[in-house]
């Protein structure tokens, strides 16, 4: 026992031990933990730099997502006519629908806006016209801007069972650049009893630079409908169907002198 131990005080790592078998037959020895001991400066590791996050004004807000088919349909039937209104003015710019659904949601307004009319306040402030006139008007124009994708929809709807309905397809027509609808304006400026179906013909047959239009042109330069309006507690009187007969009779190369009378008109051509 004593020259076991004197071995291990000389020997104290080794494989040497009184009663242990062979090297060959130890079970294999578990590496010992290093002691701990204090980093040097050069031995430490940087920690890594955190990222840079964008600051809030650099992040740019997602953009609101549009209104859904569904929703759209909801809109133009809004008891707030300014909501319907703002749903008109935002199919033009949605490709993402085919043009002949926005026409189909157009038209569907209009109709129904003829079936049963809005009353109430002017729509937009200092606006004269009726609100019904107004939804009407701006209903026309819009489809009239959906495009060509939409001019088989418009020509469909011209074989309405519905008198105002025909007449606005024809005037979106024109509002659309189709000259093969110039005999129908020409006939809607001379024929139609609602004075704002034939406000848009007269100015689209100048628009289209309709010469043959010249004789139906002249006629509306005696227009009977007046508007009466009240601007700053001034009364005034308009004729806005004779206002867009002669703008249209400027378009087209003539002249318009006013005579005496309130219908009396000189027509100077060119």
């Amino acid at each position: 026992m004593r020259r076991c131990v004197a071995l291990l005080v000389v020997v104290p790592l080794g494989l040497l031990g009184c009663g242990r078998e062979s090297p060959e037959q130890d079970s294999p020895e578990v590496a010992e933990a290093p002691t701990p001991r204090e980093e040097t400066t050069s031995e430490r590791v940087a920690p890594a730099a955190p990222q840079e996050q964008p600051s809030p004004e650099a992040v740019e807000p997602a953009a609101p997502a549009l209104p859904t088919l569904a929703q759209l349909e909801q809109a133009l039937r809004d008891e707030n006519p300014r909501r319907r209104l703002e749903a008109v003015w935002s199919l033009p710019k949605r490709d993402d629908l085919p043009a002949p659904e926005r026409a189909r949601l157009l038209l569907e307004a209009l109709e129904g806006e003829i079936s049963e009319p809005t009353t109430g306040p002017p729509v937009t402030e200092g606006a004269y016209l009726p609100a019904s006139d107004f939804l009407k008007l701006h209903y026309t124009r819009t489809l009239g801007a959906l495009g060509p994708e939409a001019i088989d929809s418009l020509r469909e709807a011209t074989a309405s069972d519905k008198p105002e309905v025909r007449a606005r397809a024809f005037l979106a027509l024109g509002y659309a650049g189709q000259h093969d609808v110039i005999p129908q304006l020409r006939e809607l400026l001379r024929t139609s009893e609602h004075w704002q179906v034939r406000n848009d013909a007269a100015f689209l047959l100048g628009e289209l630079r309709a010469r043959e239009a010249v004789p139906e042109l002249k006629e509306a330069l005696r227009d009977s409908y007046k508007i009466i309006d009240e601007i700053n507690g001034r009364r005034h009187e308009f004729y806005p169907v004779r206002q867009q007969a002669q703008g249209a009779l400027k378009q087209l190369g003539f002249t318009i002198e006013r005579g005496e009378g309130v219908d009396e008109f000189r027509v100077l051509g060119p």
